[in-house]
C-alpha cells in the first residue's frame, strides 16, 4: 500500500510533464466532402471565441491538456500562427483538392461580423466563404472532448447570404491515448468530419458551385 502511495504521485507528475508544450496542426488537415467545382472562392476564418476577442486566451489556443492532478495546460497551433489562419488553409487546401479556385483571406478577430463579411467580399471572388467560430476547445485527460460552435457562410459578390450551416456540440471524441501529443490526431479528424458536414450541406454545396 506504501508503494501505491509513493508510486500515483509520481505518475502524476509524469503525466503533467506530457501535458505541457502540446500542439495541433490544425493546418495540415484536408477533408474530403462529395462536391466539387470550379467556382472562384475566397476564404476566411472568423474567430469570435469570446476568450479571444477578450484577450484572456491568445489567437493560437485550441484547447486544454490536463495534468496527472487534472490541472489544464493551455495547447497552442503547430506552427504558433492563429487558429483561424490553420482552418482557412484546411478549407483552402480542401476546396482547390475538389476543383475550385480558392484563395485565402485574413480578417481579424477584433472586426465586427458585418465587416469581416464586407472584407472578404471585396477580395473579388464569386464567392466568399466564412468559417466564423463562436467556439473551438478542446480538453483532454481520461477522455477527450470537444466543444464547438461553428457557422460557414457562402456569400456572393454583392456580400448577400446564398446559405449558411451551423454546427454546436460537446462531442466525446473517446479514451485519451497515452501520448499526449496523439490527441492533436484525435481532433484533427473531428475537424475533418466538421468540415465535410458543412460543405456538404446542400445549400452550402449549391451556393459554392454557383447554383443557388
Amino acid at each position: 500500500m506504501r508503494r501505491l502511495a509513493l508510486f500515483l504521485p509520481v505518475v502524476a507528475v509524469l503525466l503533467t510533464g506530457c501535458a505541457i508544450g502540446n500542439r495541433y496542426a490544425y493546418q495540415s488537415v484536408v477533408a474530403n466532402p462529395q462536391l466539387s467545382g470550379t467556382t472562384a472562392v475566397g476564404v476566411a476564418t472568423h474567430d469570435q471565441r469570446e476568450y479571444v476577442r477578450s484577450g484572456s486566451k491568445d489567437p493560437q489556443f485550441v484547447g486544454l491538456q490536463r495534468g496527472g492532478f487534472g490541472n489544464p495546460f493551455d495547447v497552442r497551433t503547430a506552427d504558433d500562427k492563429p487558429l483561424a489562419d490553420a482552418m482557412t488553409t484546411a478549407l483552402v487546401n480542401t476546396l482547390n483538392k475538389k476543383g475550385f479556385r480558392a484563395q485565402p483571406l485574413i480578417v481579424a478577430h477584433s472586426l465586427a461580423a458585418a465587416d469581416a463579411r464586407q472584407q472578404a467580399v471585396r477580395a473579388g471572388a464569386e464567392r466568399a466563404l466564412i468559417l466564423t467560430l463562436q467556439e473551438w476547445k478542446s480538453d483532454s485527460v481520461m477522455r477527450v472532448a470537444l466543444n464547438y460552435d461553428m457557422t460557414m457562410t457562402v456569400l456572393d459578390r454583392t456580400g448577400a447570404v446564398l446559405a449558411e450551416k451551423r454546427l454546436q456540440g460537446n462531442d466525446n471524441l473517446g479514451a485519451a491515448p497515452l501520448s499526449p501529443a496523439a490527441v492533436g490526431d484525435i481532433v484533427g479528424a473531428a475537424f475533418k468530419t466538421k468540415l465535410e458536414q458543412m460543405l456538404d450541406d446542400p445549400a452550402v454545396a449549391a451556393a459554392l458551385r454557383g447554383r443557388s
